[in-house]
């Protein structure tokens, strides 16, 4: 538990961090994790790009932020949206689970988009 919480945090600390002036990123997305930190991705991100819908299991059914939260079986599957997993200390099950449902997402994670953003 201590070792997600952690890791949790340092993902905050980057986001908030997070100068995405330069940065690519896809022009409409999905965010995967209506807690904190998909909140302030979503707030930091909806200048430069369309957010669609939040996808939460726990959330699914309210709105947050303005925006829908649903749960994966309510994904539409779009190639123009790009889904964008912040629940990063369980990508791997996440982008398992969506995949089963939705096989031609694309799925990357907000790690991903911290680290190794590159520009278009």
């Amino acid at each position: 538990m201590y070792e997600n919480d952690a890791r949790r945090y340092h993902i905050l600390i980057q986001l908030l961090n997070w100068n995405i002036e330069d940065r690519y990123l896809p022009k409409t997305i999905a965010v995967y994790g209506a807690g904190n930190i998909g909140k302030i991705f979503k707030q930091k991100v909806s200048e430069k790009c369309v957010v669609k819908y939040f996808v939460d299991r726990e959330k699914r059914g309210q709105y947050i932020d303005g925006l829908p939260v649903k749960g994966i079986e309510g994904m539409i599957e779009d190639a123009d949206t790009t889904l964008v997993v912040t629940a990063t200390y369980d990508y791997e099950n996440i982008y398992r689970d969506v995949r089963s449902l939705c096989p031609d997402v694309t799925i990357i994670s907000l790690e991903d988009i911290l680290k190794d953003n590159i520009k278009e």
